[in-house]
């Protein structure tokens, strides 16, 4: 697509040696994903930085659905990082409980071997005592 004048340099005079600036592209979809990722991501910053210095020199307010769009997806992302956190620490309390678990039970049946070590000794030492 052809823009009246695109071409000529500012005196108006036709320049075929070297052009300034960007050229001008065809608007069509971009078919491949990421390169079309990477132009909606620069140009929509760049439309938004537009978007605010115009606000700020019209004092007007200019962003004000992107704003509300703005605070719904903090909040739809606050909720999912909190649920993150609630399932993150129902796993570490679930690991807790069970290293607790398992402390108590292996303290507890040191504690019985030694119990039956020392019932077996005392009956030992009985029966010794018997025989004297």
């Amino acid at each position: 697509m052809a823009f009246p004048g695109a071409n000529e340099s500012i005196s108006g005079a036709s320049s075929p040696q070297r052009k300034i600036g960007r050229g001008k592209i065809e608007i069509k979809r971009i078919e491949n994903t990421t390169n079309r990722q990477v132009t909606f991501c620069k140009r929509r910053n760049g439309l938004l930085k537009k978007a605010y210095e115009l606000s700020v020199l019209c004092d007007a307010e200019i962003l004000d659905e992107y704003n509300r769009l703005l605070t719904s997806q903090l909040e739809t992302q606050r909720q999912y990082s909190e649920s993150l956190l609630a399932e993150a620490k129902s796993k570490v309390d679930s690991s807790v409980s069970e290293a607790v678990e398992k402390a108590v039970t292996s303290g507890l049946q040191d504690t019985e071997d030694k119990l039956e070590k020392c019932i077996e000794e005392r009956n030992g030492v009985a029966e010794v005592r018997k025989e004297v």
